[in-house]
């Protein structure tokens, strides 16, 4: 019994971490209608990495279909020590729904619910105060997508469940 929940746990975590093929930026994509549309048929799994460059005055757009009430996981990771992206986050009628900057150092990671069905936007910039406004930055990064699926939401709350058991009976037997 113990061994077949260990099994469970190490699926569960393996399942939630899973990541997607990366992809990379493709321009042109600087404008919200001009968006690098990334399909689910590049991350199966839930999530998606996706490679890219800044430059001066650079904007990269990135669009997802998503259902209300979708969980998402977004970040970006600047691959430069020196570089410090914003994320912008746009509803489907194309109005700033969010806006990080510096959430932990320097990269910006958001995370939550979306309301609506319909084609979001990312967006990546180095303008701290406007994502399409002008800017010096130049950097590498890594942008992040994840919608965890149920399965590995799924898989991971029995995986914390069997967790849980083996951590009472360690306390019971002690």
């Amino acid at each position: 019994m113990r061994v077949g929940m260990k099994m469970v746990l190490a699926l569960g975590i393996c399942s939630a971490v899973a990541v997607g093929a990366p992809v990379d930026e493709v321009e042109p994509n600087d404008t919200l209608a001009t968006a690098q549309f990334i399909g689910e048929e590049f991350y199966p799994f839930g999530a998606v990495a996706i490679s890219g460059s800044m430059i001066p005055n650079d904007v990269d757009v990135f669009s997802f279909d998503v259902e209300a009430g979708d969980a998402v996981v977004v970040n970006v990771f600047s691959l430069d020590p020196l570089g410090d992206p914003v994320l912008g986050i746009f509803s489907p009628d194309n109005t700033l729904y969010q806006m990080v900057d510096d959430s932990f150092g320097l990269n910006p990671v958001w995370a939550g619910v979306l309301p609506e069905s319909g084609i979001w936007k990312v967006v990546v910039s180095g303008n701290d105060e406007d994502v399409f406004g002008g800017h010096e930055q130049s950097f590498d990064y890594l942008l992040s997508w994840k919608i965890p699926e149920p399965t590995s939401a799924a898989l991971l709350a029995i995986g914390l469940v069997g967790l849980r058991r083996t951590g009472r009976r360690s306390v019971a037997t002690s």
